[in-house]
């Protein structure tokens, strides 16, 4: 018949008080009789493990502590002998009652002077082998435990079990009770095994606490005693118990119980235990857990060398057990070893670990799963490691001197090189650029074949390599710190060549990078120059290195011009004009003009887009206008009138009147201004006198110019168009005429005159007179274009405006009469304070 569990506590409450006053009375076996009565309800399965337990410290508090005390008083007063009890309490029926008062009786009596102690305890541990039902031999043991605990650490019971004993009978009791443990969860129906496994969780303790009492038994500073006879009992019962949740809760408490001293001792023999694992044990998590302990401690216990040469082999034994080892669960493993051995000075300690991996991924006949592939970039990155204070020289360390590391990387998918790349040069682009130099060509070469395999996969449509790859030719030029330029240049050149002779692809985003380099170059050979301005064997040996650095510059531009892609062509043909630049700015007027020759050639080869010709053109007339260097040998008129004939090719007549307008600006130079170096750095400068003497001066080829672009505006069919590009030459003759600063003016009054002129007959063409009483929209102060009758079409008649017509009179052309009515006023007010306006009519 069940019984509740208020029922069962108040039947044990009358028991415990029927025990007292039978004690009371002296009369022992009747109180006996009673606690039998009250130890019963352990028997039972009917309660839940918290009800159990509630019973159980209800029983020792009100049964088995006054029983205790009794016996204790009895004997030494004489009323009966202890050892006449223990006989008497082994023939009580029921075997759970028996062993509970066998225990309370035993540990009275061998409490006592005379008593053998020894022997009794181990006739207690013995005779507890009796009860193998899981919850009630795990209470009837852990009462064991308890009560036998003080005569193995108590002083006043020292001497009477020696410490070999205490800790056999520990060590038994750990093992029974871990035996008990693991069979719980194998108990009953397979419906009630969850409930089971919580019931293991809740009471795991109990397992704990005997390795808690072997450790208080032994001390910290018994290590041989510990090394021969606890921990091969230790690692042995964890490895035969063969059960996933004991042996992860077992090594947990056992090393958070023993010293660091005594698991850096015993390590071999710890790592070799977890080889023999249950398959579903992490491992990782394990040595985690030992990692941890050690590194919580006191990191400078350890002998560096060695523990990575223990773990070594052990990694090794660990991939030659379980070839087939996850990744997600070796990789952690890695990591944890080489947290605690490794900072920054011991790189090379890495070397074997990455070896291990390396052979491991090779001998790996499965693919990879994506959750693996992240985990080994993540590891790849060396990012995690807490001994390493900074990370930037550390990557770059391992990368020079870890052969296994960069062999490791290489054997790697793209997916996985671009991400770590991706991680890697982002922290390295972070730092100065004093930070992390490139000393010597050994030390780049060495980089460079790091990242290898990263060009060789490149892929443009892989937006995220591109970024890594830009990434990386920056890092490296902003890396190299060498004392010489010759030594410099011999280092970029190495680059350069190194990227075109793996991938053509990746030409593109390299040059431009490398340029600048060079460009930087030239500066500091320069500014070297000027310091040494009075030494001419250095300044013939840095002038010599300025052109050698020219020369490559020339030389990479031809290489992007091979590639024979627009854009990259458009962008070669700016890079021709900047270098042109710097040149003229050290006054290397032939290296300027090979320059602007080269950027020419472009155009005349057609090989820039006729959608960019215009753009380049305008681009160029701006560059030449800055020279100051190229006015002997009749390189400047050379340069201009090339341009001037592409301009007049443009197959667009409105970007070739413009252009041909624009090159006119060439043959009538006003205040040059150009650019000049100081202290290393260039700036705009304006030219002496000695400049402008040098100055082109050209008022035929000026008229020529203007004449070739108004005949081109002129034949253009749309009128407002051409209307348009009339009144812009109108304003490039004012500019000629209002920007001479003291020169005549290379365009008559005369000629503007009859531009006017021309520009009145094309308004009188599109009948635009003031008496038709007509608005035309061209700012935003005139009236809205919706109140007008009359609109211009797109060929520049004029008509009437019919709303009832679909049309957006917003979307029809505007004819721009307010600009030249802007001019005119413009023109009016200078004729009152300019005498060279006057002659022009209006």
């Amino acid at each position: 018949m069940e019984v509740s569990m208020d029922e069962t506590i108040t039947l044990i409450r009358q028991e415990s008080i029927l025990l007292q006053r039978l004690l009371e009375r002296d009369n022992l076996i009747q109180a006996i009789n009673h606690a039998v009565k009250a130890i019963s309800f352990l028997r039972s399965d009917d309660y839940k493990l918290n009800e159990y337990y509630e019973i159980y410290l209800l029983i020792q508090d009100r049964c088995f502590k006054p029983l205790s005390d009794y016996l204790i008083k009895g004997h030494t007063s004489n009323k009966f002998h202890l050892n006449d009890v223990y006989d008497t309490v082994q023939y009580v029926g029921n075997v759970l009652p028996r062993l509970y008062l066998l225990v309370v009786v035993g540990t009275c009596y061998a409490s006592i002077d005379d008593a053998p102690t020894s022997e009794i305890l181990k006739d207690l541990v013995e005779m507890c082998r009796g009860v193998q039902s899981s919850i009630r031999g795990m209470f009837l043991r852990q009462y064991l435990s308890d009560n036998i605990l003080p005569f193995f650490i108590d002083s006043k019971y020292s001497g009477r079990v020696d410490q070999l004993t205490k800790c056999q009978l520990t060590l038994e009791n750990f093992k029974e009770m871990n035996k008990l443990w693991i069979r719980l969860q194998y108990q009953g129906f397979l419906k009630e095994r969850i409930q089971h496994v919580e019931d293991r969780i809740d009471i795991k303790i109990m397992v704990g606490s005997q390795l808690i009492n072997i450790h208080r038994i032994i001390g910290d500073s018994n290590l041989q005693f510990y090394k021969e006879k606890v921990v091969p009992v230790v690692l042995q019962q964890i490895i035969q118990c063969n059960d996933v949740l004991s042996q992860n809760y077992l090594f947990d408490v056992f090393f958070q119980v023993f010293p660091v001293g005594y698991h850096l001792a015993t390590l071999k023999s710890v790592l070799e235990a977890t080889l023999h694992l249950h398959h579903e044990v992490s491992i990782h998590e394990i040595i985690n857990l030992l990692i941890n302990k050690v590194s919580s401690d006191n990191v400078d216990k350890i002998d560096s060398l060695e523990f990575v040469e223990v773990f070594s082999d052990y990694l090794y034994n660990l991939n030659q057990k379980d070839p087939q080892l996850s990744l997600l669960q070796f990789i952690p493993l890695l990591e944890s070893v080489i947290n605690l051995s490794v900072n920054e000075e011991k790189v090379i300690a890495l070397d074997q670990f990455f070896e291990l991996l390396s052979t491991k991924l090779k001998n790996k006949h499965t693919e990879y799963i994506n959750e693996e592939n992240e985990t080994l970039a993540k590891f790849l990155i060396l990012n995690r490691i807490p001994n390493v204070q900074n990370y930037k020289k550390f990557i770059v360390k391992v990368i020079l001197e870890s052969k296994w590391y960069r062999t490791l990387f290489t054997d790697q998918i793209s997916g996985i090189q671009a991400f770590s790349v991706n991680v890697i040069l982002q922290e390295l682009l972070s730092c100065s650029k004093s930070e992390i130099p490139i000393k010597n060509k050994e030390e780049l070469q060495v980089i460079l074949s790091f990242f290898s395999p990263t060009i060789e996969n490149y892929d443009s449509r892989h937006p995220i390599l591109q970024e890594n790859l830009v990434k990386l030719v920056h890092w490296i030029l902003n890396s190299m710190k060498l004392k010489t330029v010759n030594d410099n240049i011999e280092l970029i050149s190495i680059l350069k060549n190194w990227y075109s002779n793996i991938n053509v692809d990746f030409i593109h985003i390299s040059h431009l990078a490398i340029i600048t380099k060079y460009w930087e170059l030239v500066k500091k050979c320069k500014m070297i120059q000027n310091k040494y301005c009075k030494n001419e064997s250095v300044k013939k040996q840095y002038g010599d290195s300025t052109r050698q650095v020219f020369k490559l510059i020339s030389r990479a531009i031809q290489d992007l011009v091979y590639l024979n892609n627009e854009q990259i062509m458009t962008t070669s043909h700016n890079l021709c004009l900047e270098t042109a630049t710097l040149a003229d700015s050290l006054s290397l007027g032939d290296i300027s003009y090979d320059f602007f020759v080269q950027a020419i050639e472009m155009h005349e080869e057609n090989k820039i887009s006729s959608s960019q010709k215009y753009t380049a053109i305008v681009v160029l007339i701006q560059t030449l206008q800055r020279t100051n260097s190229l006015f002997v040998e009749n390189k400047y008129n050379d340069l201009i009138f090339r341009c001037t004939t592409m301009a007049s090719r443009l197959l667009k007549k409105k970007e070739q009147a413009r252009a041909v307008y624009l090159c006119s600006h060439l043959w009538w130079t006003t205040k040059t201004v150009g650019m000049k170096i100081v202290q290393g750095e260039i700036v705009d400068g304006n030219t002496s006198s000695n400049d402008m003497a040098k100055s082109m001066r050209d008022r035929k080829r000026v008229l020529e110019c203007l004449q070739r672009s108004l005949r081109v505006a002129d034949s253009i069919l749309d009128n407002i168009t051409s209307y348009q590009l009339m009144i812009e030459i109108l304003e490039i003759c004012l500019f000629f005429i209002n920007g001479t600063d003291g020169w005549d003016s290379p365009v008559p009054a005369t000629y503007i005159d009859g531009l006017i002129k021309l520009i009145n007959n094309n308004l009188k063409s599109l009948k635009l007179e003031e008496s038709t009483n007509l608005k035309f929209t061209g700012e935003s102060d005139e009236e809205p274009l919706e109140k007008e009758e009359f609109v211009a079409t797109q060929d520049g008649r004029y008509t009437s405006f019919d709303a009832s017509i679909p049309i957006d009179p917003n979307k029809m052309t505007r004819v721009p009469i307010n600009h030249f009515t802007r001019i005119n006023d413009y023109i009016k007010r200078l004729q009152s304070v300019d005498a060279r306006f006057k002659s022009i009519k209006l």
